[in-house]
C-alpha cells in the first residue's frame, strides 16, 4: 500500500482516475484506446487532446461504464469501472450531449433530475448548480428559448446537481461563440474552486492553456504526452519574431550565445530556441544587423502539440501521470 509522502503514517489517497494498458478494440477492426495508461489526481482540469479518432470520446465513455475496454481497466477513487458501479455516484457528466424537454423551464427540467438522483439516494442541489452555472434569471424560461452557450449551462447545473467529485466533459464549447465560450470557461472555474476534478476533451489549443491545469495528448489511441500545461509548454522553450529580413535574422541571431537552434517559422517569422531567452535581447542582436522586428509572440501549447506529432515515431518521451 503506497503511503502519503507528506505523512508516512497514513495510506495514500487513489487517484481520481487510473487508467492502466486500457485497450478498446471496435467491431470494425479499429483500435479505437491501445494500451493508454494515465493518472489524473485530485483538484485537477485535465484536457484529453488529439485529432478526431485519437480516442478522446471514448475514453470518457469508459469512465462513465458505458462501453466495456477489451483489456486494461480503468478506476475512480481507487474502484474499478463497472455498468451501475455505485463509484460513478461520484461523477458528473456531459458526454452524449444535453437531453431536456424543450416545453419546460430549465428549473422543471432540473426538478425532474433531482427527482431522479434522490431515488437513488443522492443528495441534490439544485440552487447550488443554477448559482454555479450563472443562469441567473434564465432558469425559469422555458428550454426552448434558450442559446446553445445557455443551453450548455443547463447541461452542466444538471451534471452538478449531485455535487460531483468529478466532472467528465466532452467537447463542451463546440459550435460556440465567444460569448457562449467565456459562459462554460466560467462554469468549469467554478466548478474547479468548488474542490472538484475535471477531465474535458477539446481541440481549442487557446481554451486547453486558459482553463486547463494539465492536459493528455492522445494520437491514435496512445499517449503521445502529458503533464501540466507549464511543463508541455516549457518543453520547448521558443521566441517567435516577426521581421522584414528572415534570412538575416536567423544569422544573426545564430550568433547569440544561449540559443540552441533558429528556424524559419513562416514568410516573415522565425523561431528561436533556447535557455532563458529575453525578447528585448533578441531584438538588439537581429535590430543591430539593420533589420526590423515588428512583433513577437512566446511560445505556446498549441506549438508543443504540434511539435509533438512533427516527431519521429517513438520519439517523444511518454509520462503516464498528469501529476505535477
Amino acid at each position: 500500500m503506497e503511503r502519503d509522502p507528506q505523512d508516512p503514517s497514513r495510506p495514500r489517497d487513489p487517484p481520481v482516475i487510473q487508467i492502466e494498458r486500457l485497450t478498446k478494440r471496435l467491431r470494425n477492426g479499429i483500435t479505437a484506446v491501445d494500451g493508454l495508461d494515465l493518472e489524473v489526481g485530485q483538484g485537477q482540469v485535465v484536457a484529453l487532446v488529439g485529432p478526431n479518432g485519437s480516442g478522446k470520446t471514448i475514453t470518457l465513455r469508459i469512465l462513465l461504464g458505458l462501453v466495456r475496454p477489451t483489456s486494461g481497466r480503468a478506476l475512480l477513487f481507487g474502484h474499478e469501472v463497472r455498468p451501475g458501479a455505485a463509484v460513478l455516484g461520484r461523477v458528473g457528466a456531459l458526454v452524449d450531449g444535453p437531453g431536456f424537454v424543450p416545453h419546460l423551464s430549465g428549473r422543471r427540467n432540473l426538478d425532474l433530475a433531482c427527482r431522479q438522483l434522490r431515488q437513488t439516494g443522492r443528495p441534490a442541489d439544485l440552487d447550488g448548480a443554477v448559482e454555479m452555472t450563472g443562469l441567473g434569471d434564465a432558469i425559469d424560461r422555458n428550454y426552448a428559448s434558450y442559446s446553445h452557450g445557455m443551453r450548455y449551462r443547463l447541461a452542466m447545473a444538471q451534471a452538478l446537481l449531485g455535487a460531483p467529485d468529478l466532472l467528465l466533459l466532452d467537447e463542451p464549447t463546440t459550435g460556440m461563440d465567444p460569448a457562449q465560450i467565456l459562459e462554460v470557461h466560467d462554469a468549469i472555474a467554478a466548478c474547479a474552486r468548488a474542490g472538484a476534478t475535471v477531465v474535458l476533451s477539446s481541440h481549442q489549443m487557446s481554451e486547453i492553456e486558459l482553463v486547463c491545469t494539465h492536459a493528455a495528448i492522445l494520437h491514435s489511441g496512445r499517449l503521445a504526452g502529458a503533464g501540466s500545461i507549464a511543463e508541455l509548454v516549457g518543453r520547448l522553450p521558443r521566441v517567435f519574431l516577426e521581421v522584414d529580413d528572415r534570412v538575416g535574422a536567423i544569422a544573426a541571431l545564430r550568433a547569440v550565445p544561449g540559443i540552441s537552434r533558429v528556424t524559419a517559422a513562416g514568410p516573415v517569422s522565425v523561431a528561436v530556441e533556447g535557455d532563458a531567452l529575453e525578447p528585448v535581447e533578441l531584438f538588439d542582436a537581429v535590430e543591430k544587423s539593420g533589420i526590423r522586428v515588428s512583433g513577437f509572440r512566446t511560445g505556446n501549447f498549441e506549438d508543443s502539440y504540434l511539435e509533438l506529432f512533427a516527431e519521429e515515431p517513438g520519439g517523444p518521451s511518454v509520462s503516464g501521470s498528469t501529476s505535477p
